[in-house]
Protein backbone atom coordinates (compact mmCIF):
# COMPACT_ATOMS: atom_id res chain seq x y z
CA UNK A 1 0.00 0.00 0.00
CA UNK A 2 1.24 3.12 -0.73
CA UNK A 3 2.89 5.40 2.19
CA UNK A 4 3.09 8.89 0.61
CA UNK A 5 4.03 9.33 -3.00
CA UNK A 6 1.30 11.71 -3.50
CA UNK A 7 1.33 13.82 -0.59
CA UNK A 8 -1.90 12.17 -0.03
CA UNK A 9 -0.82 10.39 3.51
CA UNK A 10 -2.28 6.77 3.31
CA UNK A 11 -2.92 4.31 6.35
CA UNK A 12 -1.12 1.35 5.73
CA UNK A 13 -2.09 -1.59 7.54
CA UNK A 14 1.18 -3.97 6.49
CA UNK A 15 3.15 -2.60 9.45
CA UNK A 16 5.99 -0.73 7.08
CA UNK A 17 5.73 2.00 9.26
CA UNK A 18 3.49 4.08 7.24
CA UNK A 19 0.94 6.61 8.75
CA UNK A 20 -1.99 5.04 11.44
CA UNK A 21 -5.22 5.66 12.37
CA UNK A 22 -5.12 6.57 16.12
CA UNK A 23 -8.08 6.71 18.83
CA UNK A 24 -7.51 8.60 21.69
CA UNK A 25 -8.53 7.54 25.11
CA UNK A 26 -8.75 10.56 26.50
CA UNK A 27 -10.86 12.13 24.10
CA UNK A 28 -11.99 9.70 21.50
CA UNK A 29 -10.28 11.64 18.62
CA UNK A 30 -10.01 9.73 15.64
CA UNK A 31 -7.02 10.70 12.80
CA UNK A 32 -4.61 10.04 11.06
CA UNK A 33 -0.83 9.34 12.77
CA UNK A 34 0.47 12.27 10.91
CA UNK A 35 -1.54 14.69 12.47
CA UNK A 36 -0.18 13.67 16.24
CA UNK A 37 2.18 16.06 17.55
CA UNK A 38 4.99 14.02 17.92
CA UNK A 39 8.49 15.42 20.27
CA UNK A 40 11.50 13.85 19.34
CA UNK A 41 11.46 10.20 17.25
CA UNK A 42 8.05 8.68 16.60
CA UNK A 43 8.22 6.29 19.29
CA UNK A 44 4.99 5.63 22.13
CA UNK A 45 6.48 7.77 24.42
CA UNK A 46 6.84 11.10 22.09
CA UNK A 47 3.35 11.05 20.20
CA UNK A 48 0.52 13.00 21.91
CA UNK A 49 -3.51 13.69 20.71
CA UNK A 50 -3.27 16.92 18.68
CA UNK A 51 -6.82 17.68 20.17
CA UNK A 52 -6.45 17.19 23.78
CA UNK A 53 -2.50 16.24 23.88
CA UNK A 54 -3.15 13.45 25.86
CA UNK A 55 0.39 10.86 25.50
CA UNK A 56 0.78 7.78 23.43
CA UNK A 57 -3.32 7.43 21.26
CA UNK A 58 -3.45 3.54 20.36
CA UNK A 59 -3.80 2.66 17.24
CA UNK A 60 -7.31 1.98 16.26
CA UNK A 61 -7.94 -1.17 14.48
CA UNK A 62 -12.43 -0.84 14.45
CA UNK A 63 -12.16 -0.71 10.74
CA UNK A 64 -16.36 0.17 11.16
CA UNK A 65 -15.99 2.95 13.38
CA UNK A 66 -12.92 4.70 11.19
CA UNK A 67 -15.43 4.35 8.54
CA UNK A 68 -18.35 5.79 9.88
CA UNK A 69 -16.03 8.73 11.35
CA UNK A 70 -14.91 9.73 7.75
CA UNK A 71 -18.08 9.36 6.49
CA UNK A 72 -19.15 11.63 8.85
CA UNK A 73 -16.27 14.35 8.19
CA UNK A 74 -16.97 14.04 4.70
CA UNK A 75 -20.99 14.57 5.03
CA UNK A 76 -20.46 17.41 7.23
CA UNK A 77 -18.11 19.57 4.53
CA UNK A 78 -20.39 17.99 2.09
CA UNK A 79 -23.56 20.28 3.92
CA UNK A 80 -21.31 23.17 4.32
CA UNK A 81 -20.77 23.24 0.88
CA UNK A 82 -24.21 23.45 -0.33
CA UNK A 83 -24.61 25.90 1.65
CA UNK A 84 -21.77 28.16 0.48
CA UNK A 85 -23.16 27.64 -3.08
CA UNK A 86 -26.87 28.66 -1.65
CA UNK A 87 -25.02 31.69 -0.09
CA UNK A 88 -23.05 32.80 -3.19
CA UNK A 89 -26.14 32.50 -5.38
CA UNK A 90 -27.88 34.85 -3.04
CA UNK A 91 -24.59 36.99 -3.38
CA UNK A 92 -25.07 36.66 -7.30
CA UNK A 93 -28.87 37.46 -6.55
CA UNK A 94 -28.02 40.91 -4.89
CA UNK A 95 -25.61 41.76 -7.37
CA UNK A 96 -27.93 41.60 -10.03
CA UNK A 97 -30.53 44.43 -8.31
CA UNK A 98 -32.60 42.34 -5.84
CA UNK A 99 -32.34 45.49 -3.22
CA UNK A 100 -34.08 42.78 -0.23
CA UNK A 101 -30.96 40.98 0.18
CA UNK A 102 -29.08 41.80 3.59
CA UNK A 103 -25.15 41.18 2.39
CA UNK A 104 -24.38 41.42 6.34
CA UNK A 105 -26.49 38.28 6.84
CA UNK A 106 -24.51 36.63 3.67
CA UNK A 107 -21.14 37.90 5.19
CA UNK A 108 -22.11 36.45 8.84
CA UNK A 109 -23.17 32.72 7.20
CA UNK A 110 -19.65 32.75 4.65
CA UNK A 111 -17.57 33.72 7.72
CA UNK A 112 -19.46 30.75 9.57
CA UNK A 113 -18.39 28.06 7.03
CA UNK A 114 -15.23 29.52 5.63
CA UNK A 115 -13.64 30.38 9.38
CA UNK A 116 -9.91 30.92 8.41
CA UNK A 117 -11.30 34.20 5.90
CA UNK A 118 -11.47 36.83 8.30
Amino acid sequence: MAKDNDGINFVTDDETGGFFVYCCTHCNEIGNSKDMHVEGGYDDDSCYCPKCDEPDPEEHDNVAEVWNHQQRKINTKDIKIKRLEAALFRAGKWLTADSDFNLSDLDCEISELLPNTQ
